[in-house]
């Protein structure tokens, strides 16, 4: 088997864990909430709004904040929709099944061990369990 064929399974192993198949089911969801995708629409209304207000050559401070604090809110609604927080934690889940694996190969490539070959642990930005940077 050559490299790019290993990949080629490595790919569909991807496909068939379950943090990517808990990220294609959280799209799906995403996709079939129709309030979602409503608020998404009257989001993207919004930034045009700002932007065409920002593009005014004299231009209403108070209108551009009052279309930014609109756009706050209706993101707001978005990021607390069961949906999609479902959706960002599975991709966050995938995201480090992928960190994890290109932190693996890269030790591979720098002469390490493919079979024994660890990656160290990553700061998850949380210091609460943590000894230290240094």
């Amino acid at each position: 088997m050559d490299i790019i064929q290993a990949t080629r399974e490595l790919g569909k192993l991807i496909q068939a864990s379950d943090e990517y198949k808990r990220l294609r089911a959280a799209r799906e969801a995403n996709d079939q909430d129709s309030e979602l995708e409503a608020l998404i629409g009257e989001f993207n209304l919004k930034k045009l709004e700002i932007e065409r207000l920002l593009a005014e050559e004299n231009r209403d401070q108070e209108k551009v904040t009052a279309a930014n604090t609109a756009a706050r809110e209706v993101y707001g609604k978005i990021m607390s929709r069961a949906t999609m927080m479902e959706y960002n934690e599975a991709s966050q889940a995938v995201n480090s099944l992928m960190t994890y694996i290109t932190q693996i190969l890269s030790l591979c490539v720098n002469g390490e061990d493919p079979d024994t070959c660890e990656p160290a642990p990553s700061c998850g930005g949380s210091c609460d369990s943590c000894s230290g940077c240094h």
